[in-house]
């Protein structure tokens, strides 16, 4: 039988449609972009986020400490993190691990439960996250 390829693209898309999300998605392996500049491990997004447009960037709280606000903010994006609510769910494992993808979530409590959980979150601004 013959087996069906499905790229990631597709799969994003199919979830954020889902859960109700507009996305304009882009492969980055396939956009052109130019990684010259990146030296360190919170320069990708500025540097991709620079070459799209981008106005605002959203990381996972949990990586606060690789980004510097003031480097994006001389770029005129305004830097953002997200803070998710500490839920534990059933992760078929002994102990509890917090603070990982968005996909763990999804594979565990399926579209509601991620849904569930983005109306808990909340967004904070760089600069308003003391040092």
């Amino acid at each position: 039988m013959p087996r069906a390829i499905i790229p990631e693209s597709a799969i994003i898309g199919l979830v954020c449609h889902e859960l109700g999300l507009s996305a304009r998605l882009r492969v980055q392996s396939s956009g052109g972009f130019d990684y010259t500049n990146i030296r360190e491990a919170g320069d990708w997004s500025l540097e991709v986020g620079h070459q799209i447009g981008a106005r605002t960037y959203i990381n996972p709280i949990g990586g606060a400490a690789l980004y510097r606000a003031d480097r994006f903010q001389a770029r005129n994006m305004e830097l953002n993190f997200l803070k998710m609510d500490e839920r534990v769910y059933d992760q078929q494992r002994a102990d509890f691990e917090s603070s990982l993808s968005i996909i763990d979530v999804l594979m565990f409590t399926g579209i509601d439960g991620v849904k569930e959980r983005l109306k808990a979150c909340q967004i904070i601004q760089a600069q308003n996250m003391s040092s």
